[in-house]
């Protein structure tokens, strides 16, 4: 024989009591000390410690940066140069990247040249180049390339792109 389902609820008050009395107990307890500028979680040390070792961060960038625009007023930054330890760093959105490579290959096509060529960081090549498509986030590129076959496709990041020529 089936137990037949009850219609009305069951009754929850001293577990609710328990958990609201529970809840306002962690309340009392580690709320204020955790608030509390004074309180055990907090020392004098601590807070000193914080102020150090964000001025110590701030001294450093600001001595970092500072002896970058020195060292590079006047010299030459280019790869050949000679620089102590430190590198220069140019961020450029890859919209823009992507959009010079592109108008690069428009470039050297309407100068009706019979193969455009990109070279790779890896040394390879992608030849036979007959379209460029820039992808809508400027990280990728894709070439159409001419084949026996057809026109076949292939997508590289941009950043990979290190130079660009014809035969």
């Amino acid at each position: 024989m089936q137990k037949k389902p009850s219609l009305t609820p069951k009754k929850r008050g001293p577990q609710l009591k328990f958990l609201f009395s529970l809840l306002f107990f962690i309340q009392l307890i580690f709320i204020p000390l955790a608030a509390d500028d004074q309180g055990p979680l907090y020392s004098e040390q601590t807070a000193g410690s914080f102020k150090q070792e964000e001025a110590t961060t701030n001294a450093g960038v600001f001595k970092d940066i500072s002896n970058n625009l020195a060292s590079n007023a006047g010299t030459n930054t280019g790869p050949g140069s000679q620089n102590s330890g430190t590198s220069d760093v140019m961020i450029v959105d890859p919209k823009i990247v992507s959009k010079d490579w592109h108008d690069a290959f428009n470039s050297l096509k309407s100068k009706k040249l019979s193969d455009i060529i990109f070279v790779l960081r890896d040394n390879s090549q992608i030849a036979d180049v007959s379209d460029v498509e820039v992808l809508p986030g400027g990280y990728l590129m894709l070439f159409s390339l001419k084949t026996v076959q057809g026109l076949k496709y292939k997508i590289v990041k941009t950043s990979d792109i290190t130079s660009i020529s014809s035969r």
